[in-house]
């Protein structure tokens, strides 16, 4: 995953929830040089249109204010609201398009664990490949997938080790119907990644991991 000059982001983690996506984002995250965060949705569910191609002040304030998203090293887990911090932004940017914002953070996220790289893993940013490449023409992305069956039994026992009010919570939200559709979305941004953009798209599966975490490393 060769990294960009430009830019502090050598990629993205993304592809099916449940399917390994944490397990990969930690392993690369697990390098000297390289920081692994998330889940921002920055560039899906949490996405801002920008007016004429960057934010304003209010804008990224509110932004960086409304970001999810933690660290995903091996020790004790550190929001990005614990380390963001508003004013150093608005101070360094003033106004800046989505990729200098996310530039930014990037960089304060791997500047806050002593390194020089990021890796941004979100799951869902996979529906979303268009506007990533929009803003980073040479960004790769790691996208990982898992068998039909295999995703819809993790996907109802996502809440079994839960507290027992967020287990009944995950039990009330699960229905076969809604979780095939919720694959089938994945499957089919899948299929279109591998289809437009199949020189910097590495599909992982969460068989090969178990097969040979190793030499899929190796792949990446």
């Amino acid at each position: 995953m060769p990294a960009s000059a430009e830019s502090p982001v050598l990629g993205f983690v993304m592809g099916m929830s449940r399917a390994g996506t944490t397990w990969m984002a930690k392993a690369l995250g697990s390098h000297p040089e390289v920081v692994a965060f998330g889940e921002t949705l920055y560039w899906g569910k949490k996405y801002w249109a920008p007016s004429g191609g960057v934010y304003g002040r209010k804008e990224i304030e509110q932004i960086i204010e409304d970001l999810p998203g933690t660290i995903l090293s091996e020790g004790e887990a550190a929001s990005l609201q614990e380390i963001l911090d508003r004013r150093a932004v608005l101070k360094e940017l003033g106004e800046a398009s989505p990729r200098a914002l996310f530039d930014w953070i990037s960089q304060a996220v791997a500047a806050h664990e002593g390194k020089t790289h990021a890796v941004e893993k979100t799951p869902h940013h996979v529906n979303y490949l268009d506007r990533i490449v929009d803003a980073y023409p040479d960004s790769r992305f790691v996208v990982m997938a898992r068998a039909p069956y295999e995703f819809m039994l993790s996907y109802k026992h996502q809440g079994d080790r839960k507290p027992e009010e967020v287990r009944q919570e995950f039990e009330e939200l699960y229905h076969p119907v809604g979780c095939a559709l919720v694959y089938r979305g994945y499957a089919r941004s899948i299929r279109s990644a591998l289809h437009q953009y199949p020189a910097r798209t590495l599909l992982v599966t969460l068989r090969d991991v178990k097969a040979d975490s190793k030499e899929v490393l190796g792949c990446v």
